[in-house]
């Protein structure tokens, strides 16, 4: 499996059948629709029809609806998946709800309207709550709120900042001799609250005094009675909105029935509003239209079949043309499509390239099983990824990432039981012998440099691999050349350099690094003779030619940089084994008693759940940093337009036709 071939499509219609092509051709989902181009000999036949008022319709509609499914979710007594998941429903149930949905759009509007009653409720409470507050800064005022003057006495309620001297305030009015009395009814950090008590004739000056000081008049307009008084209804009034509160909550979960009904209807306006905008990409005529899209190539002929069987139309699909920006669209066989994701995060490959999961995926998962490398690890992700793999209704992206999940558990399960790690040493813990060897290769933490010289043994092998695959976009694009100057070059004068260097690598087999050593000067010679003389072939002079040659040979320093990324595989493989081994001897230490035991569990599962869950985090991490950076700098070529086919993209329901 690779990229698919696309082909270009042109469709021409009846107009009045317009509406109804679109929908089926949404419903078969295999056209990527682009803007049409009117060419300048038909501008004044064809044009484009985007009905902004339709739209705008549409999109209040679905407000609506959206509003009332965000307030019914609260109350919504459905049984929740493990994951999130649209609702499989048939074609005939989806069109029993859409010949209903003026009566499921007039309840989701009866469900705003019982929200915005809710929220003034709720605010009422709040502001009563609030007011409660305020007064009990006041609960030792002495005379009802409503009072402000008598025939001849003003009284004013105010704050004052709490740094004010208030026995300051007194002496200054004392010194003035004015008829003005200060009562203090509450204090806190921030203020103090006083009732003041003047004679009408000396308000002025007394205001202009507590001015100075800070002072805030408070206003109790609307208020009647003493505080306790106030405070005894304001909770009266609380006590009687949190009733209707319930009662709106009783109505909001009565209606919350209604969800099914309502997420299937957002999603028919959805459709609606999808092809109302695709129209707008269609250039239309009075009788007849046309539209432009990619498609398939093996959906060619299906296609072509089923329109011109229903409508009169007119199908033209021709290849590509070189300077056309074409998406692509990848397909992948039950191991290669597990990491397709992990690629397109990187990016999607261009359409003129290879595409790179078939022979990504065996290296992502092998180094990611290689830096988990626990068997018992391994054998816990396969069985919880593969239950909700096979078992399990899952969106698609969500079902690839548990393949990938189930595929790198059985990959971590190979390289454990090779290396002997089941849960680090669980096995010789409760053997009681330390010494027990469960290998079937060898064990890394004894022997390091051994596995250190296959990490960067499998280095190479992927570098090579990438290598390869460069050679294989150059043949693609039938530059054949390319292959010989760009990528034999690169083996010949990289296996040189590794043969010289093989002596050095810890582990090795010293006796077939020196039969190979002598040969490496001459390969690397030869390897880098070729590539200086073809590396700066693109320049136009003389110069730029020596010099591309002499840059190129800098590489051999990357190449080296490169290899020993993969020491990775070593260090993170290590560091699950000793940490899980270290758990298991802490949990050992109580024993075979009852406490012992309880403790070897409580240790056993806190401490291999956090190494199980940071460790192969870790190997997802890095393992894809080895293809971003090490394997696809090699021969990737990004930037690819993803295919996006016109087709229901629907929120809540999948309909099943």
């Amino acid at each position: 499996m690779a990229i698919v071939g696309m082909k270009k499509l042109t469709l021409v219609g009846l107009h009045d059948d317009r509406h109804r092509i679109l929908s089926r051709l949404m419903e078969i989902g295999a056209v990527d629709i682009v803007d049409a181009k009117i060419d300048e000999e038909v501008s004044g036949i064809f044009s484009k029809e985007l009905k902004k008022d339709d739209i705008a319709e549409l999109d209040k509609k679905l407000h609506v609806l959206e509003t009332a499914i965000s307030v019914l979710k609260p109350y919504d007594e459905r049984k929740k998946p493990v994951f999130k998941v649209r609702k499989d429903i048939n074609h005939h149930d989806y069109m029993g709800v859409v010949l209903k949905r003026h009566d499921i759009l007039a309840i989701a509007r009866e469900i705003c309207g019982v929200k915005d009653e809710l929220d003034t409720t709720r605010s009422g409470i709040n502001r009563d709550t609030n007011s409660i507050t305020t007064l009990n800064s006041w609960s030792a005022l002495s005379i009802p709120l409503e009072t402000e003057t008598t025939r001849n006495t003003i009284v004013i309620n105010g704050m004052l900042p709490a740094a004010a001297d208030v026995t300051s305030i007194r002496e200054k009015i004392e010194m003035e001799k004015l008829a003005c009395e200060l009562e203090m009814t509450g204090r806190d950090s921030d203020q103090s609250y006083l009732t003041v008590y003047m004679h009408a004739d000396d308000e002025s000056p007394s205001m202009l005094i507590l001015k100075r000081n800070g002072l805030a008049v408070m206003s109790f307009s609307g208020y009647e009675g003493s505080v306790e008084e106030n405070i005894e209804k304001l909770q009266d009034g609380i006590s009687i909105k949190e009733a209707e509160i319930n009662a709106i909550e009783d109505k909001l979960r009565e209606m919350s029935q209604n969800l099914d009904n309502i997420e299937t209807v957002f999603d028919y306006y959805s459709i609606r509003r999808e092809i109302s905008v695709t129209e707008g990409e269609v250039a239309s005529g009075k009788r007849i239209f046309f539209l432009e899209g990619w498609i398939p190539a093996p959906f060619e002929e299906k296609l072509e079949k089923e329109l011109t069987e229903k409508w009169i139309v007119d199908v033209f699909v021709r290849e590509p043309l070189e300077d056309e920006e074409i998406p692509v669209m990848v397909q992948n066989g039950f191991v290669g499509d597990s990491v397709q994701d992990i690629t397109a995060m990187y990016s999607l490959p261009s359409y003129q390239s290879v595409d790179p999961n078939p022979v990504m995926a065996p290296f992502f998962l092998l180094f990611f099983g290689l830096m988990l490398s626990d068997a018992g690890y391994g054998l816990v992700m396969a069985l919880a990824s593969g239950i909700v793999y096979f078992f399990v209704n899952v969106e698609d992206t969500m079902k690839r990432f548990m393949k990938m999940m189930m595929l790198a558990g059985i990959a971590t399960m190979f390289w454990g039981a090779l290396f002997g790690s089941w849960f680090g040493n669980l096995i010789p813990v409760l053997a009681g012998d330390l010494n027990m060897n469960l290998s079937l290769w060898f064990q890394p933490v004894l022997e390091p440099e051994y596995m250190l010289m296959w990490s960067l043994f499998f280095g190479i092998i992927h570098i090579y691999v990438g290598l390869g695959l460069k050679a294989a976009n150059l043949i693609k694009q039938k530059k054949y050349f390319a292959v010989l100057f760009d990528v034999v070059s690169w083996y010949v004068f990289f296996t040189g350099a590794i043969f010289l260097v093989m002596p050095m690598v810890p582990g090795i087999n010293m006796e077939l690094a020196n039969i190979l050593n002598p040969y490496g000067m001459n390969i690397l010679l030869i390897g880098g003779a070729m590539l200086f003389l073809t590396q700066g072939r693109k320049s136009k002079n003389i110069f730029g030619k020596i010099i591309g040659g002499f840059a190129a040979l800098y590489k051999l320093i990357q190449f080296m940089s490169d290899i020993l990324s993969y020491s990775r595989l070593l260090a993170l493989g290590l560091a699950t084994s000793v940490i899980a081994s270290i758990v298991n001897e802490m949990g050992a230490q109580g024993g075979f008693t009852i406490i012992g035991v309880i403790v070897f569990i409580l240790v056993f599962t806190v401490g291999h759940g956090i190494n199980f869950a940071l460790n192969s985090l870790g190997a997802y991490v890095h393992s894809s940093r080895l293809q971003y950076i090490e394997f696809f700098d090699k021969f990737f070529e990004g930037g690819g337009k993803p295919f996006r086919p016109f087709r229901r993209n629907t929120k809540y329901i999948r309909i099943k036709d």
